[in-house]
């Protein structure tokens, strides 16, 4: 028991005379450069940028003919954007009695909740929001893209309602804030 007194005088010894003391500054090594096969996060040296168009596929939306049919707009979005890629799927159901599928610009999360979208009858408008620490401090450094594009459908009727597709629709991020 002896032994651990004696130790522990000594490391309480030892620290005072470390704080005392103005010997030099015990040396920090410099922290090292990513290497150019590491991936760094953002940084103010390189921040996330929205430079390639995002994605829409497999577009469908479905106008019921009755009050009884559900009406659909459904699509996959894709972020190809290096850093910050995503996939997810995007869809607003109008149940039956409650509205037409353009929406007045009501935003509709996807199921990823960082992707939005509203769709007017003649366009579809899309917001994607990230953390990106070269914006600001934690807390001030969420990113939001907009943008949008006009969609057009080739359509297929029959009884029940109007069925319509599209392969593909690119949208350009146009406008961004940060908050």
């Amino acid at each position: 028991m002896e032994f651990f007194t004696v130790l522990i005088q000594a490391i309480v010894l030892a620290f005072s005379l470390i704080s005392t003391t103005s010997a030099s500054p015990i040396a920090v090594p410099e922290p090292q450069q990513p290497s150019s096969t590491d991936t760094a996060p953002p940084s103010k040296s390189n921040p996330i940028t929205e430079s390639n168009p995002w994605v829409l596929t497999n577009i469908k939306k479905f106008e019921a003919n009755s009050a009884n049919g559900a009406t659909y707009i459904t699509f996959d979005f894709k972020d190809d954007n290096e850093g910050i890629q995503l996939k997810t799927t995007c869809s607003r159901v109008v149940l039956p009695g409650k509205g037409e599928i353009a929406d007045g610009g009501s935003t509709v999360s996807c199921a990823n909740p960082d992707v939005g979208f509203s769709y007017d009858g003649s366009s579809i408008k899309i917001q994607r929001s990230y953390t990106d620490p070269s914006v600001g401090p934690p807390g001030m450094d969420r990113v939001t893209y907009f943008g949008d594009n006009a969609i057009t459908f080739t359509d297929n009727n029959n009884r029940c309602g109007k069925f319509s597709t599209r392969a593909q629709l690119l949208v350009k991020a146009t406008s961004a804030i940060a908050k």
